[in-house]
Parts: structure tokens; C-alpha cells; sequence
């Protein structure tokens, strides 16, 4: 989590070329780990996004009182996971790109483009 927050906090801060700390979105986030420990902490609030329904059931509780910073939990695999546009300053993608096929991953990043 440490080398990831330092990571993200370069882009974060004042400044041209800088995003902002609005909404984040986590992409395969599974009970909310990276949610909890890595984007809440920077953002206002923070989208969750995965296919297993049982991992977003689980993740209200593993947040506890920090979830009521998220605002969307999207049950849905990420081929088929559009963004709004314009909603997000940091779509965070780590573990889940393995288990998406090269052409679900470009297809998906193109769409993260827009949000």
C-alpha cells in the first residue's frame, strides 16, 4: 500500500498536469482493501467496481463507518464496464488486469479514457 500511495501522490498535488481528489474508481476491488487503505484516504469519495456480488456484500462491512464515502458499488466484469464520462480523477487497475482477455483490456481502457 505505501509504494502505491507514493505512486499515486505524485499526480496528485498542486499544480499544471495535476488531477484532482474528487472520485476515484476501483477497478476489481473484491471486499474494498485498496478502497480502504489506499483511495479513501486521498479521495472524497470512491466508486467500487466487481464482478462477485458476494465481495460488494462483504465490503460494506469490511469498510465500516469509512464506507459511507462510497458512492457506487457496480457489480458488473469490467468488459463490460463503462464509466461515465467525466466522473472519475483516478481509476485505479492492479490485480484484475490478468483475468481480462488483451482485447477486453484495450476495448476497456479505451472507455476509461472518456470517464
Amino acid at each position: 500500500i505505501s509504494s502505491s500511495r507514493k505512486f499515486l501522490q505524485r499526480f496528485l498535488r498542486e499544480g499544471p498536469n495535476k488531477t484532482g481528489t474528487s472520485c476515484a474508481l476501483d477497478c476489481g476491488a473484491g471486499i474494498g482493501r485498496i478502497t480502504k487503505r489506499l483511495l479513501l484516504p486521498l479521495f472524497k469519495v470512491v466508486d467500487m467496481v466487481d464482478v462477485t456480488e458476494d465481495f460488494l456484500v462483504k465490503a460494506r462491512t469490511y469498510l465500516g463507518e469509512e464506507g459511507k464515502r462510497v458512492r457506487n458499488y457496480f457489480c458488473c466484469g469490467l468488459q463490460d464496464f463503462s464509466p461515465e464520462p467525466s466522473s472519475y480523477d483516478v481509476i485505479w487497475i492492479q490485480w484484475v488486469i490478468g483475468h481480462l482477455t488483451d482485447q477486453h483490456l484495450a476495448e476497456f481502457l479505451r472507455r476509461c479514457k472518456q470517464g
